[in-house]
């Protein structure tokens, strides 16, 4: 991982950043930090140089956003800042995936990883979705993450992560 992308990640992470011409700040919880970092340490092999196989069309976001609000935003949120219902009570808490998985670092196999075989080696109550989801469910979840949550208020660059919509 590039120092710089680190730098960025911890900036986000630890609610620091730099606000320029009145953007919004906001405060996220951080409980999940130590677990992400463990994780993206600990990716298998057969993850890391993962891509989606998928193009980002209108249909494929759209799809990806059904089965996020059925399967995901239960805990991450509807927004994906890691604020759903369920979610309060865990600790740590959902990751913001609004943030987090618009990071250039955050690669497409990782979440693939995190979202088919869960946090719980982890030591998070993330569960796994290889059963109740297909890889390409998976990817269009990605998809979702991706481009379709909406914006934080964070200014991160994602142009590596964006596909033209078709």
């Amino acid at each position: 991982m590039k120092k710089i992308e680190v730098l960025v990640f911890l900036l986000v992470v630890t609610g620091v950043g730099l606000a320029k011409n009145g953007e919004k700040m906001m405060k996220i919880d951080r409980s999940w930090m130590p677990y992400h970092m463990k994780a993206m340490k600990s990716m298998p092999k057969e993850y890391q140089e993962v891509k989606n196989p998928l193009k980002a069309t209108k249909k494929n976001i759209n799809d990806g956003e059904k089965l996020y609000m059925q399967y995901c935003a239960t805990c991450h949120g509807n927004t994906g800042l890691g604020d759903g219902p369920a979610g309060q009570a865990l600790n740590p808490k959902p990751a913001p995936l609004a943030i987090t998985g618009k990071m250039p670092m955050v690669s497409d196999g990782y979440l693939l990883w995190r979202i088919k075989e869960g946090g719980v080696s982890m030591g998070t109550a993330m569960p796994p979705w290889k059963a109740a989801l297909n890889e390409k469910q998976i990817w269009q979840i990605i998809l979702y993450i991706r481009n379709g949550l909406p914006e934080t208020g964070f200014k991160i660059d994602t142009s590596s992560t964006k596909e033209e919509q078709k």
